[in-house]
């Protein structure tokens, strides 16, 4: 019921600037598009578990989080393989930690 579907958009770009694995052995996140979501699961009490993303969000997911489905360029894995959402304007801030940790303020 957790089950979210992603279209695979190649490995973490952001990783050489932003997002580095703690070892060389740790493989470092996969992107992705959510093309489709489950309703989700149920708490103890019976209340719906909202997932942590929607259709449409680009997402970085662990690579043996999920399941590639046949003949297709699609993964299924459980919303809890779902590492983060990442939020608009991230490619900005891999242009900006180009410039140096001081270009990585963000102003509202």
């Amino acid at each position: 019921m957790d089950q979210v579907v992603i279209e695979p958009r190649g490995k973490n770009p952001y990783s050489t600037k932003i997002m580095t694995a703690p070892s060389a052995t740790q493989p470092l996140p996969n992107r992705g598009i959510v093309i489709a979501v489950g309703p989700g699961s149920y708490f103890s009490d019976g209340e719906r578990m909202p997932l942590t993303c929607k259709v449409g969000d680009e997402v970085l997911y662990h690579p043996a989080a999920g399941i590639q489905l046949d003949r297709a360029e699609l993964v299924l894995l459980s919303d809890k393989g779902i590492l983060c959402v990442v939020p608009d304007g991230f490619e900005a801030l891999d242009a900006a930690s180009e410039k140096g940790p001081s270009s990585l303020i963000l102003n509202d």
